[in-house]
């Protein structure tokens, strides 16, 4: 797997045109050496380069149609990493094609918990699969003596290298490692799913609600997503993992006080998932603070055992920062936000953290680096009630922003 950047190293507009331009040198260079003096032979890396974009779609839709045959509900798919470029949606299901090809990922959720181990280790191992069959398929049509002998067409190379690049994608695929992202390669996957807790898959019931939610949320519409996350509340009933994702797109609709309804009573239950506690302590510190209710002592009080509970959490961490900012203690709070490491690109966290950064740089005085903060945001796209609290902070021009009422 490629090294992804991290956030603070997307690329400008200058700085893209300048990437370009010195791929373009390269990548021509790379093309003259193989169009002078052509041979076919010369054309197998750029077969292979070709395959592995084409090949990363068959891993993904392996993925997708074992879950669907299960009948787990595909949530998304989602090609490359980074930015999306293009969203449609195919058979019914979301698909976004990212910035760069060199991945993706799909969204399965189950429909119910029975079975759900044995389920998730074969969606994990379906990708991988869907590799080794396109494998299996050039073996069968090409022959394997042909396969493995030196090339004496162009089809023939192209079949090797598609070959290769397939069973490439396949092998590192199942090596079980962690993935910089937090994530799991196929390999581990399947083996962590057999002794995944029950509450992993429960949570993951709230699945098909909060991932169009997060497009809801992620393209501005406010209302819409709190609308679903209702939905999903009602026809999942008393479900945890629901309440705390409604409980997140309420704080993004500027409704705190709604929040500390929703989940000052889970505070007192005994029956809270551990994997949840930690995000239900931080929403309701944040919302605590954008309340104005009195109850800072009770904020601090939460994100200090939400701290205890998951120290390298970063909604926890931000929610820390917010009551530092609120309790007047800014050099704190930015010495926190200034080492806070955000995930590869986990663009909603980094922009949440420069939210606050710019908020601290406001609170100390320094309106001029605090204006700059929220022009990059702005410039990269982002959006949510704190940044249009931010802007009215400052007195610059807020757009229009749907609130919940």
């Amino acid at each position: 797997m490629l090294p992804r950047l991290e956030p603070e190293e997307r690329l400008a507009k200058n700085d893209r045109l300048i990437v370009i331009a010195i791929g373009s040198v390269i990548f021509g260079a790379f093309a003259l050496d193989v169009l002078s003096n052509f041979s076919w032979m010369k054309a197998g890396a750029f077969v292979m380069l070709l395959a592995w974009f084409g090949l990363i779609v068959v891993h993904e839709l392996g993925h997708a149609f074992m879950a669907a045959g299960l009948g787990w509900r595909v949530c998304g798919i989602v090609i490359g990493v980074g930015a999306p470029v293009a969203r449609f949606r195919a058979w019914g299901v979301p698909v976004e094609i990212s910035r760069y090809p060199v991945g993706g990922h799909v969204v399965p959720a189950p429909t119910s918990l029975a079975g759900a181990r044995w389920k998730s280790t074969l969606v994990f191992a379906a990708g991988p699969a869907a590799e080794l069959l396109v494998v299996a398929l050039i073996v069968l049509f090409v022959g394997r003596e042909r396969l493995v002998a030196p090339p004496s067409d162009f089809i023939t190379l192209s079949a090797q290298a598609v070959a290769v690049a397939a069973l490439l994608g396949a092998v590192f695929n199942l090596i079980p490692i962690p993935t910089r992202e937090g994530q799991a390669t196929d390999g581990l996957g399947m083996i962590l799913s057999s002794s995944l807790p029950e509450e992993v898959f429960a949570e993951r019931l709230a699945l098909p609600y909060t991932t169009q939610a997060e497009s809801l949320l992620l393209s501005g519409r406010r209302e819409p997503a709190v609308t679903i996350l209702r939905e999903g509340a009602v026809r999942l009933g008393d479900h945890l993992p629901a309440q705390v994702a409604l409980a997140a797109a309420l704080l993004e609709a500027d409704a705190p006080e709604q929040v500390v309804e929703l989940l000052d009573p889970l505070i007192a239950r005994d029956d809270v998932p551990q994997s949840l506690q930690p995000r239900i302590l931080a929403l309701l510190a944040h919302a605590l603070v954008r309340s104005g209710t009195g109850r800072l002592e009770d904020a601090e009080a939460y994100t200090a055992h939400a701290e205890s509970l998951a120290p390298g959490s970063v909604a926890v961490r931000l929610a820390r920062a917010r009551v530092l900012l609120e309790q007047g203690q800014s050099h704190p709070a930015l010495t926190l936000l200034r080492g806070l490491q955000v995930g590869p690109f986990d663009d909603r966290m980094a922009d949440a953290r420069d939210v606050l950064l710019a908020l601290a740089e406001l609170r100390r005085g320094q309106r001029d680096s605090a204006r700059d903060l929220v022009s990059q945001l702005e410039a990269r796209g982002a959006r949510g009630a704190d940044l249009d609290l931010l802007r009215a902070e400052l007195g610059t021009v807020q757009p229009p922003s749907e609130k919940y009422a």
